[in-house]
């Protein structure tokens, strides 16, 4: 928070609190009440103008200043009204009472009066008087920093100022601006800036006033200073035709915008014009006096005693926003005089009313006030106005605002039940469906086991079929050698040699190509590709022998097969084995699966 942010507060405060008293102190007890008093003929005539005596000098002790004397002829008045049972004057009481209590800064009190005389004005159905006690019971909610109830009276007021057609006064103006500063207030800028384009201007020199110093602030807390500025030179022209008071109101802003700027030229012009470097009476001007001599000179120094004054009075006094901006300013004032001591102190007391500040407008609840208020018993004895049926009004409301909780929450547990369950529904869906699928993968599947069992049984049975013909082929070769090898040496052939040779070569033909049917015939196996380098060392025997142990066929089966004998079958494996550089321990059927 900017250490003299606070100067915008109270100007708006105080700006509120005259404007304000300025219209009810010429409206009094409201015109259309006087009106109903004069017209009244059922009570006794001598009652009635002791009443109306009372009441004119009430409203002489106000207009004079004195009135505390005021506050006790309107006890008097208050006590034989309510002898009389006259609502009128009841209303009338509590209005001036509640009026003359503001005046003293007895906000509390006159909060509980106004709120009084509101219930009486309801049950008359004084619609003038209600809006006029509805913008004032709006300033003290605004001066105690619920702003939202605040706004929400000024709403009411307006209202009822335009049901009764008075939305043309000058009292509706002033409402409409007290609503513009709640939004400000409340940093809401372009709403405060779309209440205060409805203010009428050109009519009443006050107003014109209000309306150019609060849109000014508007635009300086939006970031136009050079626009902030014209629109104070608006307000400016009607400084010699407005209350004392708010010159003050326009000098606070003034100091506030140009140290949030550090305005130099500004600053030396207001430190000019005030020449008392401190003055009790207003604690933020002297904080703005320091802190403008602070920016001009980082050197400047602050009396301690003065220091120590400001901070007793803050505390005498419980000025939240005052406290803000003193330790805002001291922080800064510590910081550049390197006395880090003292600067963590102020930011620790800084940082507490920060705080305390945040809770005190965190609530804007009605109920919540009184509770704040913390006033002595005697202060609420007029409570007891309120009907029973108010009460009994009130508790049916709860109640029904207690059915409509009930019923929504109802409502959202069903829908969430009903949520629940379709996505239930729909998760069971999907699971069946995935079920579904994979029972008729697991059909697929079955049907493919069988038929790839069919055609491995098939295949068995095939490769069953040639292993016996090619073994009766291998037996029937070697017979066939055997005949050829006695035919050879036979001295008795009759047959050529030559024709001989011819047809052995025929026959080893014919017995090759089923050396090859018995190497096709495996069981499931790959062939071999051997060109590639692994295998360039080996020769066409060594190659074929290796393709029948990868077919799995022993030594003995492929010496059969190639006509040679086991212990050669062998020989050749161990050339393998060695060529190919294969571990003893290593089977030559393995290395091939895991090599080719």
């Amino acid at each position: 928070m900017h250490p003299l942010e606070s100067i915008k507060l109270i100007a708006k405060y105080g700006l509120i609190f005259f404007l304000t008293i300025g219209f009810i102190s010429i409206e009094g007890c409201g015109s259309e009440e006087l009106d109903r008093i004069e017209q009244k003929d059922s009570k006794p005539i001598q009652s009635i103008n002791k009443l109306d005596s009372l009441l004119d000098e009430a409203l002489a002790l106000k207009e004079q200043g004195r009135n505390g004397e005021a506050l006790v002829v309107i006890d008097s008045l208050y006590a034989d009204a309510q002898l009389l049972n006259d609502l009128t004057y009841l209303s009338c009481a509590e209005f001036e009472k509640g009026m003359n209590l503001f005046i003293l800064n007895e906000v509390d009190s006159s909060l509980i009066h106004w709120l009084n005389a509101l219930y009486l004005s309801k049950q008359l159905d004084d619609e003038p008087n209600m809006a006029q006690l509805l913008s004032n019971i709006g300033i003290v909610y605004f001066d105690k920093g619920y702003y939202r109830s605040a706004s929400e009276y000024f709403i009411q007021a307006r209202n009822k100022m335009e049901e009764v057609g008075d939305s043309l006064t000058e009292s509706y103006a002033f409402t409409t601006i007290n609503l513009a500063v709640v939004h400000i207030n409340q940093e809401e800028f372009d709403l405060a800036r779309k209440t205060l384009s409805s203010v009428k201007i050109g009519a009443w020199p006050t107003v014109d006033f209000l309306y150019y110093l609060n849109s000014g602030i508007v635009e300086a807390e939006t970031g136009n200073y050079d626009q902030f500025l014209d629109l104070i030179d608006s307000s400016k022209s009607f400084k010699d035709e407005v209350n004392p008071y708010y010159l003050k109101v326009l000098e606070g802003v003034l100091w506030d915008k140009a140290l949030k700027k550090k305005d130099l030229l500004k600053l030396r012009e207001l430190l000019n014009k005030t020449k008392v470097e401190s003055n009790q009476n207003d604690i933020d001007q002297t904080i703005s006096w320091l802190y403008g001599n602070l920016i001009l000179d980082s050197t400047y120094t602050v009396p301690s005693n003065l220091i120590d004054s400001l901070i007793i009075t803050c505390s005498e006094e419980g000025l939240i926003i005052s406290r803000l901006s003193l330790y805002s300013f001291l922080k800064e004032y510590y910081k550049i005089k390197e006395n880090f001591t003292r600067y963590v102190f102020a930011t620790e007391k800084y940082d507490f009313w920060k705080k305390e500040s945040s809770r005190m407008n965190a609530t804007s609840n009605l109920i919540d006030y009184y509770l704040v208020l913390e006033l002595d018993k005697s202060k609420f004895e007029n409570e007891q106005l309120k009907s029973k049926n108010q009460i009994s009004d009130l508790k049916i409301k709860n109640q029904l605002y207690l059915n409509y909780f009930l019923i929504f929450m109802v409502s959202t547990i069903i829908l969430i039940s009903y949520l629940i369950y379709l996505k239930l529904q729909k998760e069971k869906k999907e699971s069946e469906q995935k079920l579904s699928k994979l029972s008729e993968n697991i059909e697929v599947y079955k049907e493919t086991e069988k038929d790839l069992k069919e055609t491995i049984d098939f295949q068995n049975q095939r490769i069953n079929e040639v292993m016996e013909n090619v073994s009766k082929i291998a037996i029937l070769r070697k017979q066939l050698d055997d005949f050829f090898n006695k035919l050879t040496d036979s001295v008795e052939l009759e047959v050529s040699p030559k024709s001989l040779k011819s047809a052995k070569i025929d026959l080893e033909a014919f017995f090759n190509n089923y050396t090859d049917l018995a190497i096709i015939a495996t069981k499931g196996q790959d062939t071999i590709n051997f060109e590639q380098p692994l295998f360039a060392t080996l020769t066409a025997k060594e190659k074929k022998v290796l393709e029948f142990i990868a077919a799995k066929y022993t030594s003995r089966e492929i010496g059969v097969l190639l006509s040679r004998s086991e212990k050669s079958v062998e020989y050749t494996r161990k050339n393998i084995r060695r060529k190919l550089n294969i571990p003893l321990e290593m089977g030559i059927d393995i290395f091939l699966k895991n090599n080719v």
